[in-house]
């Protein structure tokens, strides 16, 4: 069965019909036709001999509206449950359009949903005249009608990957008379406008008005883009014919413009149904609406299938199977739990007897030492490691301290270390006769920290070609910095240990 996208503009039908079993969107026509003076049932009866020359019967259907056929507004929302939004919407949009009532289709799309912040939507109504005619022509054509898609949006969805997420951009989506202005924040389209742009005027006239429109575009998108300004533009259409637009966009404007043709972003059965196209961007809604059908994926405005209020149905028997089912496991808790409660004496008794052991054992014997002889001989490792010096650490601080070869050069480095005190390093060496260097090695040795102390000075010129003519030995002594036994967590652990198992004797021989 076929898939055909109607687009309905006041002089012309834009039919677009593909595959619909095809895994990718493949075009098999595209045609317009004329609809001028005539009404709904001669709409669908020359709609029905168009589709049947086409060789297409009964079919599956979207409808496609523009944007100066119905009323779209920007709401703010309080915040409230996503399953009660489209009474909220719907409630405070009576107030925000102009001439909305109850039989009138209106669907949303959310902007910004936070918690406990109100909501923005855009929200889009649909006269019922005109939802009227549309399915009185649909149903006369044999055409079961899906969807009825908003054409900005239909628009959009042919877009695909071409603004990446964060990136804001413009599409100018151009009709006949009429030319959608959509700004896109990354794949959501966040507001859009349309402007008339009769059909009789040049190429000159309609790039200036069309560049005029854009700067008011822009200038009221500001509150919808948070300050962030639009730097790419997409032009629906051939480049060939929109060069004028484009170098207006580009001046100017200083923006990025690319051009969309948008058969070039689906498949074509026959060559000759692009050579028949004169304007090939009026198609970029149909193809996008058709796109987004044979994915399977909901469109963002519906009006045929509008959001509406969650329905809850309350299913008692759920309620009786949960609450019979927890009577069961309460009974089964009562059994299990007062069989263990009669084996729960004999396994207290067994644990206190094996308790008075542990203690005995902790408490030691001539065969095995006590805890307290234990954490003695840990704290004496402890203390050991505590003054141990790491000296492949303490060359590497040394090294990062030291200056460059061009200052200073070191001809001995002699490490001791006696356990009880700090290690202690011999530096002897040569300088460039300069006391500032001097100083700034004897500052950046110290903040290890180290405790510097000269010892010897003196001069060597036997190398003429060197700049190193002071010499220099230092004491360096590593300032000391004991650790507390709180700090070993081990130690403290043996402690815990050995306090709980005395607290146990104590209540084991007080009983």
């Amino acid at each position: 069965m076929a898939l055909i996208a109607i687009e309905f503009d006041d002089q012309n039908l834009l039919v677009t019909a593909a595959q619909s079993g095809s895994i990718q969107l493949c075009v098999t026509h595209a045609i317009e036709l004329p609809i001028t003076n005539k009404s709904d049932e001669e709409i669908g009866q020359a709609l029905k001999e168009q589709l049947l020359e086409m060789e297409i019967g009964k079919c599956d259907g979207i409808a496609i509206v523009s944007r100066s056929v119905t009323e779209i507004r920007e709401l703010l929302v309080p915040p409230a449950p996503e399953d009660e939004l489209p009474d909220m919407i719907r409630f405070q949009a009576r107030s925000e359009f102009a001439s909305l009532a109850d039989d009138w289709a209106l669907d949303y799309v959310p902007l910004s949903i936070t918690q406990d912040k109100p909501t923005q939507v855009l929200a889009a109504a649909l006269t019922p005249q005109l939802d009227t005619s549309i399915k009185t022509i649909c149903r006369l054509a044999n055409v079961k009608l899906k969807r009825i898609l908003l054409r900005p949006f239909a628009a959009s969805d042919l877009l695909n990957s071409q603004f990446a997420n964060g990136e804001l951009g413009l599409l100018v989506d151009q009709n006949s008379d009429t030319t959608d202005l959509s700004l896109i924040d990354g794949k959501k389209l966040i507001t859009t406008r349309t402007v008339r742009l009769p059909a009789n005027m040049s190429a000159d006239q309609r790039s200036k008005q069309l560049i005029s429109e854009v700067r008011r575009t822009l200038a009221a998108a500001r509150t919808a883009s948070q300050g962030r300004k639009v730097k790419r533009v997409i032009i629906s259409g051939k480049e060939a014919k929109n060069r004028l637009l484009a170098g207006d966009l580009a001046g100017p404007l200083k923006m990025e413009v690319d051009f969309m043709d948008p058969f070039s972003k689906v498949q074509v059965e026959n060559s000759a149904v692009l050579d028949a196209i004169e304007l090939p961007g009026r198609y970029m809604s149909s193809l996008g609406g058709l796109q987004r059908e044979l994915a399977g994926t909901r469109p963002d405005i519906d009006f045929l299938n509008p959001r509406r209020p969650v329905v809850k149905k309350v299913d008692y028997r759920k309620y009786q199977y949960y609450a019979a089912l927890a009577a069961a496991i309460a009974f089964i808790a009562m059994v299990i739990g007062w069989r263990t409660l009669g084996s729960q004496k004999q396994k207290i008794e067994e644990k206190r007897a094996e308790l008075v052991n542990k203690i005995r054992i902790n408490e030691g014997d001539e065969n095995m030492p006590s805890v307290d002889q234990r954490l003695a001989e840990v704290r004496k490792i402890d203390d050991w490691k505590s003054d141990e010096v790491n000296w492949l650490v303490e060359l590497s601080e040394f090294s990062n301290r030291y200056l460059l070869p061009d200052d200073v050069v070191a001809d001995s480095f002699t490490a001791s270390f006696r356990p009880g005190s700090p290690g202690n390093i011999n530096l002897k060496g040569r300088i460039v006769d300069d006391l500032a260097k001097t100083d700034e090695l004897i500052q950046s040795l110290g903040q290890r920290p180290y405790s510097v102390e000269p010892k010897d000075t003196g001069v060597d010129k036997t190398d003429r070609d060197s700049k190193l003519t002071s010499t220099f030995e230092y004491l360096i002594k590593l300032v000391d910095q004991p650790i507390e036994d709180g700090a070993n967590p081990m130690l403290e652990l043996d402690r815990s240990a050995l306090a709980f198992l005395k607290k146990q004797q104590e209540a084991a021989e007080g009983n």
